[in-house]
């Protein structure tokens, strides 16, 4: 998994509170989301704060309670009127965040919240991109079942299974390794996972033979999954 991408995320809340542009009140509730407290972020949503504003980055205080997987904040914003469709500054939704972070539980209740599924990002990624990227695939089978599109290309031309095969630092090491005749180093299960759920979807799509069994799929130079993780 790419250091810095993850260095990327990891910088979320400190990067947006500290450019934060807002009232005391909603201050106070983007740092109640960031911080998990459901309580405090009940009492200022009660005393007028609303749910839907914005930091100096776009996001909002679902944005913030997604990142640190508070599904209990993230149900109280709900339930006081946040909007689930909110884009950031870089055009991320809740469930963005939920597929990037590996937020499976909120993920699925976004979902159920009618978040926009297939929405794109400014750079053309989905939540199910992202959720690939990441190899949460607890998120990528939530984001399947619900009906996202596992062909969506992005900005590079790229669906989210080539995006994790042609790019994941992980993959095209091991792809190196391959054509150098060294043995690839075996793969965390969450992206093995990830990546086979994503080629029994492109197999049932394309209506192929392997489609009855998800743990099938090729990967580089059609060198299965498990012979990588058996050499």
């Amino acid at each position: 998994m790419d250091p810095t991408h993850l260095a990327i995320w990891d910088r979320f809340i400190t990067n947006a509170v500290r450019t934060a542009q807002l009232s005391p009140r909603s201050n106070e509730l983007v740092d109640a989301a960031a911080n998990m407290d459901a309580g405090r972020a009940l009492a200022l949503l009660n005393a007028g704060a609303s749910p839907n504003i914005c930091d100096g980055q776009g996001r909002t205080p679902l944005h913030h309670a997604t990142f640190v997987n508070a599904g209990d904040v993230v149900r109280i914003l709900y339930d006081c009127g946040a909007d689930v469709d909110v884009c950031d500054a870089g055009g991320n939704t809740a469930l963005h965040v939920a597929g990037a972070r590996g937020a499976a539980d909120i993920l699925e209740f976004l979902l159920s919240c009618a978040a926009p599924i297939d929405q794109p990002n400014d750079d053309a990624d989905t939540a199910l991109h992202l959720a690939a990227w990441m190899g949460n695939c607890d998120c990528v089978a939530c984001l399947l079942r619900g009906g996202a599109n596992a062909e969506a290309i992005n900005a590079l031309g790229l669906t989210p299974l080539d995006n994790v095969k042609e790019r994941s630092p992980l993959l095209v090491k091991n792809k190196n390794r391959v054509l150098a005749g060294r043995r690839p180093k075996p793969l965390p299960d969450g992206m093995r996972e990830t990546i086979q759920l994503l080629e029994h979807a492109r197999s049932l799509r394309l209506g192929s033979d392997s489609a009855d069994s998800p743990t099938t799929g090729a990967s580089f130079d059609d060198t299965p999954i498990a012979v990588w993780n058996d050499r």
